[in-house]
């Protein structure tokens, strides 16, 4: 059941809440400016062959429609939230065999190039709940591993970027010790994933999943708390959880991480299906585009179909 309801989130993410909200703003627009342009046709219409039709009231009556036009067109293609996405890359295969991996790091550095930077999860945290300064065109990231032997390839592949890696319990060898995973660069922060087969059943079970991990997490990260990935899970307090356990911030939340969200969830932009079909940066732009809540791009994801079937849960 959580394994389910996190691979349903993750493509409503990308599906019902960013292309297809898209899409029905468009519709709402091109409605709307159809019933503007009716109205400014027939603005020098006189309606009574005895009546006087003033040429500063055509005139009037035709801005005011162009406005109510460009008013619309901002109401409706721009966000003024300040949203920061997280982009999430599901690596399941590892990084032996995974092309998807290369294809992610050429991605970031293409947008870094552009102006974009990666910032670590822990300062979206601090933006989300008092609004700490993020850079303009920033963006997290995220990357699931299905074990620790993967962390040094995850690491060469993103190589100057602000990461998280999740693993799952099993990799974090807890408590064992001499098998625990080596320590990580700086910039890599190491994540607990609770989905799939490793979700808990119950509260119980994900309160004692997160405290058999803590102690590794926690010397992985130099001090740090750690993140995690979960699934839906019944009767559950997440914010008290995060203070029971000593975790900074759950993964897989339903905000789009702005100032006055819940800063205990944050969410993630799954684009594995965009970086698996090759879309480059272009598609990972315009993930985030729309995230973002600039609506405009929508024309451009639909006609060149950077954004494919399955991205969009089809």
């Amino acid at each position: 059941m959580a394994g389910k309801a996190a691979s349903s989130d993750r493509k409503e993410v990308l599906a019902a809440r960013l292309y297809g909200q898209a899409g029905r703003r468009w519709l709402m627009l091109a409605a709307a400016l159809i019933v503007l342009l009716v109205l400014g046709a027939i603005a020098g219409h006189v309606r009574n062959p005895e009546a006087v039709k003033r040429e500063w009231a055509v005139v009037v009556s035709r801005v005011l429609a162009g406005a109510a036009g460009l008013l619309l067109i901002r109401l409706l293609l721009f966000s003024d939230e300040e949203r920061v996405p997280v982009l999430f890359f599901d690596m399941p295969s590892g990084t032996s065999g995974d092309a998807g991996l290369g294809r992610i790091g050429s991605a970031i550095a293409r947008l870094k190039d552009r102006g974009y930077v990666t910032v670590p999860l822990n300062d979206i945290v601090e933006f989300v709940r008092e609004q700490r300064y993020v850079p303009k065109k920033c963006f997290g990231l995220v990357v699931e591993a299905s074990g620790s032997e993967d962390i040094a390839g995850i690491f060469g592949a993103l190589r100057g970027s602000h990461l998280t890696i999740l693993l799952p319990p099993t990799a974090l060898h807890a408590g064992t010790g001499q098998d625990r995973p080596s320590p990580v660069p700086s910039e890599v922060s190491i994540g607990l994933n609770l989905t799939g087969e490793q979700s808990p059943r119950d509260a119980e079970g994900l309160r004692a999943s997160l405290k058999a991990c803590r102690d590794t997490i926690t010397v992985l990260n130099r001090g740090e708390a750690g993140f995690v990935k979960v699934g839906y899970v019944q009767g559950v307090d997440l914010r008290g959880l995060l203070k029971q356990t000593g975790y900074a911030c759950f993964l897989n939340g339903r905000g789009f991480n702005r100032f006055g969200d819940e800063p205990h969830l944050l969410r993630l932009l799954d684009v594995t299906p965009v970086v698996r079909a090759g879309k480059g940066w272009k598609g990972l732009s315009m993930c985030m585009d729309l995230f973002k809540g600039k609506h405009y791009v929508w024309p451009a994801v639909a006609v060149t179909g950077l954004i494919d079937r399955e991205s969009k849960g089809r």
